[in-house]
């Protein structure tokens, strides 16, 4: 077990008991800092992160039990190893310490080798809480993270046995920008790889806000959202996503619009038709890649994250006749890189 840079904390009010205890753990390779008295003690520990604490039972103003009846009752200090320092004849107190939540205890005068075997085993004891302490959150994360996606799934399968539907929903359209450059520039396989980020990053969002896979290709993911509120869905959504693609290694886009949407089984498959679809995937075409999110009108009004840009083609066929940028949380400065010829950088106002 690795001890440099772990601090023990030595609580006695005998200054040669205190010496003694700090050169003991110095030379065992632990930073040594003392308090005379408990309340000393305490304001210590309020301040500094401490790997265990060696405490004295009998001192002044605040004693050693008092001292361990508030570590034991501090959510942020309860799991601190504490070794009590006792004499031989205290025994009722070293019986008293243990039951308030003591770890261990050792007696004068002290034996460096017990000590030393004393303070390891309670510090591995504590590492061991922590690392069960982690293993439980990770549990709990996982087991979140498959109900999410067992949820998506439901949601896909339902669609799938259902019957094809007239449905008002947001189309949320998520590709790579620059496919074809991209397989110019490295193997199939590795493109591949990196396609799939794509692919993992929406199974993640659907996982948390719902909607329904209605195309995949390749390059690009097509996601409708229904619901009481579809629009604002599919803007935390967006931003969701472009939170998981911005540490893929691609270049991405998305469009997102709302309208009417006919949604139903084809195939294996569910598939979407519709003006909405149709302005959604011209959105993602037209949103530079690079981590830009183009939405259209009915979709900006649900948000005060997006500017409007001038696109040179908007209102004509299939296009939307404006179209907004969405910023990210943290401001259009995150993402200041130009979009495809003639549109400005995100965030930028119109023209």
């Amino acid at each position: 077990m690795g001890r440099k840079g772990r601090t023990v904390l030595v609580v006695d009010d005998d200054r040669i008991n205190r010496s003694l205890l700090s050169k003991l753990l110095e030379h065992e390779g632990y930073e040594a800092r003392t308090a005379v008295n408990g309340r000393e003690a305490l304001v210590a520990l309020a301040e500094e992160s401490f790997a265990a604490v060696l405490l004295d039972i009998v001192m002044p103003e605040v004693d050693g039990m008092e001292v361990l009846r508030t570590l034991r009752g501090d959510p942020r200090l309860w799991r601190i190893p504490v070794i009590v320092i006792s004499a031989v004849d205290e025994i009722d107190s070293i019986v008293a310490c243990l039951d308030l939540g003591a770890d261990d205890y050792v007696q004068k005068p002290f034996d460096p080798v017990l000590l030393r075997a004393r303070l390891n085993a309670c510090l591995a004891r504590g590492q061991f809480h922590d690392l069960e302490v982690e293993y439980q959150k990770l549990l709990e994360e996982q087991g979140a993270e498959l109900e999410e996606l067992r949820n998506a799934a439901q949601g896909q399968a339902t669609m799938l046995e259902g019957e094809a539907r007239q449905a008002r929903g947001a189309v949320l359209v998520a590709g790579v920008d620059g496919l074809a450059d991209l397989l110019a520039r490295i193997p199939p396989v590795q493109a591949l790889r990196r396609l799939s980020d794509l692919h993992d990053a929406v199974g993640a969002v659907l996982g948390r806000f719902g909607g329904v896979i209605a195309d995949v290709t390749a390059g690009r993911v097509t996601v409708v959202f229904e619901g009481p509120a579809p629009a604002d869905v599919a803007l935390a959504a967006a931003q969701a996503l472009g939170a998981e693609l911005d540490t893929a290694v691609l270049d991405w886009a998305i469009g997102v619009a709302l309208g009417d949407v006919a949604l139903g089984p084809a195939g294996d498959g569910v598939v979407a038709l519709g003006p909405a679809v149709e302005r959604a995937v011209w959105l993602c075409q037209h949103a530079g890649g690079h981590g830009g999110t183009l939405v259209d009108a009915d979709i900006a009004s649900a948000s005060s994250q997006v500017t409007e840009v001038h696109l040179a083609s908007a209102g004509t066929g299939r296009a939307p006749a404006t179209a907004f940028r969405l910023v990210p949380p943290d401001g259009p400065g995150d993402r200041q890189r130009p979009g495809p010829s003639g549109d400005p950088p995100a965030g930028a106002p119109s023209t």
